[in-house]
């Protein structure tokens, strides 16, 4: 009798655990969880599939591996300000114009993205998930402060629903935009002041 009672509380104590552990929640696998590549994504396919994940756009940086894009990498890309502001909000990749390594059809993906640009050499173009252009670049010709940069980039991204996390902007303060001369209904603004002839030389 007394075995009996002892196998019939083994069991019933194995019934629980069981439906504790069936019922607990299932952590997330780390295949499926939320991994974002720190800095430049591999290849396009995955900067897409991460851009879907992570609910964010593809900053698609063009160029050509020359001088002056070696230069804006430098000082705007990989500055703190920039790295930061991609890390909360970007998936980050890199766009290498005539790739030697890319097989067709990224070379086609490639020369689709450079359609949009007006002069790439460097430049920029912003895409989401499903490859659909969201901001056309165009040469980044004078390189701008990064603050003022992430700026307009934040403003971008915002007309298409992004939620942006701006803390890599806390402490910057965009330079005062010019005001415009008023001219009242009706009038003409008044015209430039014309340049003073020079006085003729006097005879001795």
């Amino acid at each position: 009798m007394t075995k009996l009672i002892l196998i019939a509380l083994l069991m019933s104590a194995w019934g629980i655990c069981t439906h504790a552990q069936q019922s607990a929640p299932q952590k997330e696998s780390p295949k499926t969880a939320k991994v974002k590549t720190s800095g430049w994504v591999s290849s396009l396919e995955k900067a897409k599939k991460e851009a879907e994940t992570l609910k964010q756009p593809v900053f698609v940086f063009c160029t050509d591996e020359l001088i002056k894009s070696d230069e804006v990498e430098k000082r705007l890309i990989n500055s703190k300000r920039f790295k930061q502001f991609a890390a909360d909000n970007l998936v980050m990749y890199r766009l290498i114009k005539d790739d030697e390594k890319a097989d067709a059809k990224l070379q086609k993906q490639h020369k689709d993205i450079l359609k949009n640009v007006r002069s790439y050499v460097p430049s920029f173009v912003v895409v989401d998930s499903t490859g659909k252009m969201i901001y056309k670049g165009t040469k980044i010709r004078e390189l701008p402060p990064d603050g003022l940069f992430l700026t307009e980039l934040k403003e971008v991204l915002e007309k298409f629903d992004y939620a942006v996390n701006a803390a890599a902007l806390e402490g910057y303060t965009p330079p005062p935009a010019a005001t415009p001369t008023k001219v009242e209904p009706g009038k003409k603004p008044a015209p430039p002041p014309k340049p003073k002839k020079p006085s003729p030389p006097r005879r001795r």
